[in-house]
């Protein structure tokens, strides 16, 4: 599952537009949403993210404010979805590329020609990595003061998936040390990659207060005392690897939010390698990060 395009109007924030996501006629893989301070970058994605939402809810569900700044405005995102074979056969669904339109508020009566079936694949959630899924990191990420003792993984991440705040993150915590404890092999592959991801540092067992060892050439420390560049590099590891984002869209605000652009850049070229068939679309400024990029959409700029 990927993003082909984007249009939107009446979204708060963001002037009218649209926005291709292609290179060379498919989806590109890495996607650099840019420009100049308040053209409306985090926006663009907190509007894919309320569209997924309107048209088939993981959650709750956005509000209507939350996408069109309140009264009695009104809203639409449009996206075009870019399908798999797997995909279409799974819902029966014949082109690879389908639209989707979704309203705000949503109106009564005035129908919205979304195909039903791409709205099952859409609503689908489990942590399988053959189920494409959107996932949205947002710029609230801070270490969470405490591992949410969470029973149903799976229902609790699919509530709180595309939130803006940091509690998902405590649930994948307590995931991984859940994972750890009974020995799961994905822990290795999450190893690994944070490992890359930070070089020098390592992830070790749980401690004695469940927490996550976190170890290094001068001695270890746990994972809830380590630093901001460390804890979102877990964060999004941890995420990528145990929701299963292996075929799915990952919205990243602000890559270089806590390190800087060439890092932010390193690290991203990781991820896709590690998850080559998952489609990358990042809200930035880093000049590093946007050469990185498969593509460029500039916001504010008259075309």
């Amino acid at each position: 599952m990927k993003l082909a395009a984007v249009s939107w109007l009446g979204v708060a924030g963001l002037q009218d537009g649209s926005a291709d996501l292609c290179d060379g006629g498919r989806p590109a893989d890495l996607i650099a949403i840019t420009g100049a301070p308040g053209t409306g970058k985090s926006r663009l994605l907190l509007g894919i993210v309320h569209a997924k939402e309107r048209l088939a809810p993981y959650g709750a569900g956005p509000s209507d404010a939350a996408i069109t700044g309140g009264g009695d405005k009104a809203a639409k995102v449009m996206l075009r979805w870019s399908l798999s074979e797997a995909e279409q056969a799974e819902v029966g669904l014949r082109q690879a590329l389908c639209d989707s339109e979704a309203l705000f508020p949503a109106i009564k009566g005035l129908p919205v020609a979304n195909d039903p079936a791409l709205l099952e694949l859409l609503q689908r959630y489990d942590h399988e990595p053959s189920t494409g899924k959107l996932d949205y990191v947002p710029p609230g990420r801070a270490l969470p003061s405490s591992a949410t003792a969470a029973g149903d993984f799976v229902s609790e991440l699919r509530r709180k998936r595309l939130s803006s705040g940091s509690e998902k993150y405590a649930v994948i915590k307590r995931l991984v040390i859940e994972a750890m404890r009974r020995r799961d092999p994905q822990v290795q592959r999450l190893r690994s990659l944070f490992g890359k991801l930070c070089p020098g540092r390592h992830l070790g067992g749980v401690t004695r207060d469940s927490d996550i060892e976190l170890l290094s050439r001068s001695g270890s420390g746990a994972l809830g005392s380590c630093s901001s560049s460390e804890w979102e590099a877990f964060a999004v590891a941890a995420t990528l690897v145990f929701v299963g984002l292996d075929n799915s869209i990952v919205l990243y605000d602000t890559p270089e939010l806590h390190i800087d652009g060439q890092e932010a850049a390193r690290r991203l070229t990781l991820l896709r390698e590690a998850f080559p068939a998952t489609q990358f679309i990042v809200a930035t400024t880093s000049a590093a990060v946007i050469a990185a990029s498969q593509k460029t959409v500039r916001l504010g700029e008259t075309t």
